[in-house]
């Protein structure tokens, strides 16, 4: 046995001051070993941010909560540290925090995390380096800077340099310390001057506080009396008397002529004193004495410590700067948790192993059990009466103790690791130990668990063994069961799980013993001696590690296992299993201990937890402990209800009515985030985005770029405490439970986005207020919305595109297949006309010879005419033919010039000689114009001839009456083109007519492609196309292009100059040869303009026919076959026919379909919808043979189609029918169309129609002024819908109503110019017209004419009637 060591005498005061049932804070001490730069600690401040600042020797550190950052000096950085020593620490009013250090003042800026120089200049400019040992804001917001070496100092409000100027008064140069008293005269702690007084007015007085010798004064503090303490260095503390004028010494023998380094008002009455090795004193400033420290930490000895500095937080926590060890935090809430064990400064008593059993016995004493040290005998203050320990002795205590029982005859058993069972002597330590031996005779070892039944019987649990039980009468041992084969049977049946026994618990009430093993639980009942099912079935905690069982005071049965506790309500038979998720600190659970008042207590290996048996609810108590991994079965209630739970760094003990448990929690604030473990700050960036735009600890949104999606983000409780857990959530997701003492969360490879982070503490079932951070993830610039919508459109240009191609490719295929069987056709075509052809020369040759001999013979004028137009268009056909067979020639490749060298001005002049009749007869202008006097050029005379014709007709065809057709012929020269058309002739047709459709040029010399305009005759889709190909063969080009700022277009052939590019075959040994003047083509019937008296055919009619035909032969043919019959009137084209028809009186219309300026179909349009003329018969005379054609015509209102070519006697018996017919109808019907006698008149014909034209044209007579006047009017007077009325008035007038009402106003203006011999402007407001112009175009519109020439006309020819009747 190991004698109990002697108490000193400093110890058994400290435990006469601190008793072991006193209360003490917690407490952390921070040193160098993981926090803190340097222990040489020389201030400690807390400042308004909840930021607490460590001043030492070797750096400057601040704790958020979380950890230290420390700043250094850094020669690189001009923002870092002036230098690492640093002396002092102060904040003024605005938040703004200074740095005192060896080298001068600095300010700190919390956005950017550095520090900004404040220097002190001389009035030479002179930068000086001070030492700086304190710093005060005076109530003028002035900072008093007190320097060693430099005496005072001020910085002025609103400015960053301290100019010594502004300093007047003259002090020592070293001052340690400086305060400002309620009657603004500041005081001044000097090194060797005592203390000054500085009064408002500049009066200066001194204090020495030595009679021989002046101490430092190292410090100054005013309580809220306004009384001065001072402490020195080596003459302890001086009050300074207001009466006597002077400091006087407060006289304690503990402080005589000791340092005193700090002197902090922890309460309105409460003096803390720090001294340097003599710890901390309180001085009571209201009744001036001193009292004990009621401080107790159980980490650090504070009462020979050097205590250079003291501070509270926001949360009034204190803290103390203790030199050469570091800062210790005492949370302002004592904890209630007594700890013993290596790590108390006080209570540190046993050892420093494992405590594995704990029991308190009759005689209160406290007995320790530990792993591998032997047994400690405590009193119940935790004050070591023994120690013992294993020896080579066979009575020794075991090394290793796993459990203390005491039987009812008060003997201590003690159950061991390795020796087994033993009784142990209370005073001697002696051990008796009492053999185990099972059915096989192996002796059990390990025992975990001992009890006693009502019996006097001792039941051992053993560790692989199995259960034994112990006579106390006796001390006979026996297996249970006592047989192998009861054993087995046991095991088989499993009622008995298996050997591994970890916890005995006895049920006096129900005589019935419960076995907790490494399987699960079962239950012996005593009263048979045979296992039963506990409770219920499924409550066996099967395959579980039962380490601790509890029946409470209302018979629930409590279970702790290595999976959670499990519950057995006895009142509701219900099963409940118990876990982190329900707020246990582990699911480990170590010993079960109920209270006093029925709560459950739990310890664990991670903490302790209480079951509150009124809320239900548990609380955790993890950061209030030394020891917090608690031992298996390591528990004790004492008669007293203190608890003891043993762990593996000592014991903790309570008493359960003092544990509090907390309303409300601090809030959690964010304390770093960390980038590519990169603190950030205001001047970080991520990419081009600043991460934050104020400090990290105000952050509400953190922006990065896309690269930086992997981030660490700190946290901490603004009161420096530790709770229980973190819990965060991302997104509104669910809450995720960090592990314990875990603060910090790190995310990898986040998608750019908007993050949403939460987090909040846990503490004893108490959340913090939600911290709320935004983290905005910026995607890439090939992620972003505007990179998104391009990609988009670019998807959607793709696949437009490829839409596009593939569309464009079916189109090329559907053009191919087009060309290719355009192709076809047109072969087809032209071998289909190639074999007509053949079969119509023999004919045409039977026709054209007789009727040459005909033309030599027969010298009847009348026949001679016919004659010529018969050979005239047989030659035309003959023509055609010829042109047919040679584009089959060239086709097939049979087709070989000759080539002669000739003046090609005078072939082209000669040429466009043979034209002149029908530039004459169309008043066309047709010139050649040259600047060349001669142009030899090697062409075929026979083929050339028929390019310029082909070019010449089709100019003609489109060029208007009085237009011009020029044919340039000029030399040129094109370096860029290779021979032979680098030197060649060009010759250039251009009209005056249209011009071409730039979508129609590219196809115009396409075999039979013919122009799509109606206005114009087509023709066969031959002549240019052969055209084309003789220039090909003259080894030139032809080309097309409208002409520029004039109409018309312009037909461009290059021939080569010279005859390098002919084969010897191709050229001609004649000379040029000489162009014979071609016939001038002239028409075959002639109809001069102005007739002689005795010519003029007289009509056998008086009916007017109008002949609208463009082509100047046939409309000459009819004129004459129709003139005996009718009088005729001819014109070139529908326009003019339309003027004609609304000038005079036309019985009947003879058209064509094709033709310029206006077609047929257009003209038949017009003549239907105007009324004046819309009684006119028509018939249309036209080569269109197509059905649809004929019934587009026929849909327009024509009286008869007939198709070209045509017999004279039936269009001439056709034209008299529909005159005859038309004569009839207006014999039967009269006025329903123009209504012009409704006007004024009164009807007495009451026929519906008739009523219902009476009803319109009444209120058109009353309205006829009024612009109103509309379609829905009518109908609302009528009272008819708008539709029938529409239908009525089609029905009577083959109007619509729009059209009836404005024709009728327009027949009422007519009136009104003519007879009423009103003006326009009058007329048209008379008749509801707003706009004259308007008036005048439909006017125009309507009668031909405008309203002025109408007037002229209806004047002469009242006139003309005059006469007529003056000559009758």
């Amino acid at each position: 046995m190991k004698k109990p060591p002697l108490l000193t005498l400093p110890l058994i005061l400290i435990l006469l001051i601190f008793p072991s049932t006193a209360s003490g804070q917690t407490g952390n001490l921070f040193t160098t070993q993981k926090e803190l730069s340097s222990s040489m600690i020389n201030q400690v401040y807390s400042d308004s941010k909840g930021f607490v600042w460590i001043a030492t020797e070797c750096g400057l550190s601040k704790f958020d909560g979380n950890k230290f950052i420390t700043y250094k000096h850094s020669r690189t950085d001009s923002t870092s540290l002036l230098n690492d020593y640093v002396r002092t620490i102060f904040e003024n009013g605005k938040g703004e925090l200074y740095i005192g250090s060896l080298k001068g003042l600095q300010r700190y800026n919390y956005e950017t995390e550095n520090f900004t120089d404040i220097p002190i200049v001389t009035p030479e400019k002179k930068i000086i380096s001070a030492h700086i040992q304190d710093i005060k804001e005076l109530k003028d917001h002035r900072l008093l800077i007190s320097t060693s070496g430099h005496g005072i100092q001020y910085l002025l409000p609103g400015q960053d340099t301290i100019y010594t100027a502004n300093r007047k008064i003259n002090v020592p140069v070293i001052i340690n310390a400086a305060i400002e008293t309620t009657d603004n005269c500041i005081w001044l702690a000097t090194e060797s001057f005592g203390i000054y007084q500085i009064y408002p007015d500049g009066k200066i007085v001194t204090y020495p506080l030595g009679q021989t010798t002046i101490p430092p004064v190292t410090c100054l503090c005013v309580d809220t009396q306004g009384n001065i303490y001072a402490g020195t260095n080596g003459n302890g503390i001086f009050m300074f008397d207001k009466l006597q004028k002077r400091f006087i010494p407060i006289m304690d023998p503990s402080l005589a002529n000791k340092p005193i380094k700090v002197l902090y008002m922890n309460s309105p009455n409460e003096l803390y004193i720090g001294t340097d090795g003599y710890g901390l004193r309180i001085y009571d400033t209201l009744n001036r004495k001193f009292k004990p420290s009621n401080l107790v930490s159980p980490v650090f000895d504070l009462q020979n410590s050097k205590i250079h500095t003291i501070d509270k937080d926001n949360y009034g926590n204190l803290w103390l700067g203790i030199y050469q060890k570091g800062v210790l935090l005492l949370p302002h809430k004592a904890s209630n948790f007594i700890y013993w064990g290596q790590n108390s400064p006080y209570f540190n008593t046993i050892g420093k192993n494992c405590i594995m059993a704990i029991f308190q016995d009759q005689a209160r004493n406290i007995w320790i059990g530990t792993d591998n040290d032997g047994i400690y005998k405590l009193n119940e203050k935790g004050e070591q009466i023994s120690h013992f320990i294993h020896s080579s002795s066979p009575h020794s205590v075991p090394s290793t103790i796993l459990c203390f029982y005491e039987d009812s005859k008060g003997d201590l058993w003690i159950g061991s690791y390795m020796q087994g069972l033993a009784r142990i002597n209370k005073e001697t330590g002696e051990c008796n130990y009492i053999p185990l031996t099972d059915t096989e005779n192996n002796q059990a070892k390990r025992v975990y668990s001992i009890i006693e039944d009502n019996n006097r019987r001792l039941w051992i649990g053993t560790m692989g063994r199995g259960l034994f039980y112990l006579d106390l009468d006796t001390y006979a041992t026996n297996p249970f069961p006592e047989t192998r084969k009861d054993l087995n049977r046991l095991l088989q049946q499993k009622q008995l799980p298996n050997f591994w026994i970890n916890q005995l618990y006895f049920d006096e009430t129900d005589n019935r013993l419960y076995l907790g093993t490494f399987g699960g639980l079962c239950c012996l009942d005593l009263n048979n001696m045979t296992f039963i099912k506990p409770f219920n079935e499924k409550f066996t905690a099967a395959n579980s590690i039962v380490s601790s069982i509890l029946f409470d005071k209302n018979r629930n049965f409590w279970l702790g296992t290595s999976d959670g506790l499990n519950l057995y309500n006895a009142r509701t038979k219900e099963i409940s299993l118990f876990t982190t998720q329900d707020g246990l600190p582990s699911n480990s659970i170590s010993a079960l201990e109920e209270d006093r008042n029925g709560n459950i207590w739990i310890s664990t290996n991670q903490g302790i937890a209480q079951y509150n048996a009124q809320s239900h609810q548990f609380i955790s108590y993890t950061n209030d402990l030394q020891n917090s991994e608690f031992s298996r079965g390591a528990a004790f209630t004492n008669a007293a209800g203190e608890i003891f739970f043993g762990g593996t760094m000592g014991v903790i003990k309570f008493m359960p009515n003092q544990i509090t448990k907390p309303t409300t929690l601090p809030n959690v604030r964010i304390t770093g985030f960390y980038i590519h473990n990169e603190r950030v700050n205001k001047n970080t960036r991520s990419g081009r985005y600043a991460v934050v735009e104020h400090s990290i600890y105000e952050a509400k949104r953190l922006d990065l770029c896309h690269n930086d999606n992997s981030f660490t983000i700190e946290f901490a409780m603004t009161d420096f405490s530790k709770p229980e857990i973190f819990m965060y959530s991302m997104n509104q997701g669910t809450w995720v439970i960090m592990q314990p003492g875990t603060n910090q969360i790190s995310f990898s490879e986040l998608n750019p986005g908007m993050y949403i982070l939460r987090i909040k503490a846990k503490n004893h079932s108490i959340e913090s207020v939600v911290k709320e951070i935004t983290i905005y993830i910026h995607p890439a610039w090939y992620e972003s919305s505007w990179a998104i919508f391009f990609y988009i459109l670019l998807t959607i240009g793709l696949l437009a595109l490829i839409f596009n191609q593939i569309r464009n490719h079916y189109r090329t295929r559907q053009k191919i297949m087009e060309h290719i069987h355009a192709e076809e056709i047109n072969e087809a075509k032209l071998q289909f006309f190639i074999n007509i052809s053949h079969e119509i020369r023999t004919p045409m040759s039977l026709i054209i010879s007789p009727l040459n001999e005909l033309i030599a013979t027969d010298n009847d004028k009348e026949r001679q005419k016919k004659y010529i137009l018969i050979n005239r268009n047989a030659q035309r056909i003959l023509h055609l033919i010829n042109q047919l067979m040679d584009i089959r020639k060239i086709d097939k490749g049979q087709m070989h010039l000759t080539f002669h060298n000739t003046d090609i001005l005078e072939f082209t002049k000669k040429l466009t000689e043979t034209l002149s009749y029908q530039a004459e007869n169309k008043q066309i202008s047709l010139q050649v114009i040259s600047d060349l006097d001669k142009l030899n050029v090697w062409i075929d005379p026979e083929y050339f001839d028929k390019i310029l014709i082909n070019l010449l007709w089709n100019a003609f065809k489109y060029t208007p009456q009085g237009g011009s057709i020029n044919v340039y012929i000029r030399r040129g020269t094109d370096e860029d083109t290779e021979s032979p058309l680098r030197e060649y002739v060009e010759l250039t047709v251009e009209d005056s007519g249209p011009g071409i459709d730039e979508n129609e040029m590219e196809n115009i010399f396409k075999r039979f492609y013919q122009v799509k305009q109606t206005n114009h005759p087509s023709g066969t889709g031959i002549g240019l196309h052969l055209a084309r190909s003789l220039v090909l063969l003259h080894h030139g080009t032809i080309s097309v292009e409208n002409n520029k700022d004039k109409p018309g277009c312009r037909f461009i052939v290059r021939i080569p100059l010279g005859n390098s590019h002919l084969t010897s075959e191709e050229l001609s040994t004649d000379k040029a040869i000489d162009v014979k003047p071609m016939e001038t083509i002239r028409p075959a019937i002639e109809i001069t303009t102005a007739p002689q008296q005795n010519e003029k055919v007289r009509a056998k009619t008086r009916y007017v026919v109008l002949v609208v035909e463009d082509e100047e032969e046939i409309r000459n043919y009819l004129n004459a076959e129709l003139s005996s019959y009718f009088s005729i009137i001819t014109c070139k084209n529908g326009k003019e026919a339309m003027e004609i028809a609304l000038r005079q009186k036309v019985n009947l219309i003879v058209s064509d379909v094709m033709m310029p300026e206006m077609d047929g179909f257009t003209l038949c349009q017009k003549l239907k919808h105007n009324i004046n003329t819309n009684e006119i018969p028509i018939i249309l005379l036209t080569a269109r043979t197509l059905e649809e054609d004929k019934l587009n015509g026929l849909n327009l209102g024509v009286d008869a189609y007939i198709t070209k070519p045509f017999k004279i006697e039936i269009l001439r018996a056709t034209i008299e029918n529909l005159i005859k017919n038309r004569e009839i109808l207006k014999n039967n019907y009269k006025g329903n169309q123009t209504q012009e006698n409704k006007i004024s008149m009164n009807v007495d014909d009451k026929a519906p129609d008739e009523k219902l034209m009476e009803r319109v044209m009444k209120i058109m007579n009353e309205n006829i002024s009024n612009p109103e006047l509309n379609v829905e009017m009518i109908a609302q007077e009528v009272g008819i819908s708008r539709v029938h009325l529409y239908r009525k008035l089609k029905e009577l007038t083959n109007q619509s109503t729009r059209d009836f009402i404005r024709n009728t106003r327009l027949k009422q203006a007519a009136i009104l110019l003519t007879e009423k011999n009103k003006n326009v402007s009058e007329a048209a407001m008379l008749v509801g017209f707003n706009n004259i112009n308007y008036f005048s175009s439909a006017f125009k519109d309507f009668y031909g004419v405008p309203p002025t020439v109408y007037v002229e006309q209806y004047k002469k020819n009242k006139v003309a009637e005059k006469e007529q009747k003056k000559e009758e």
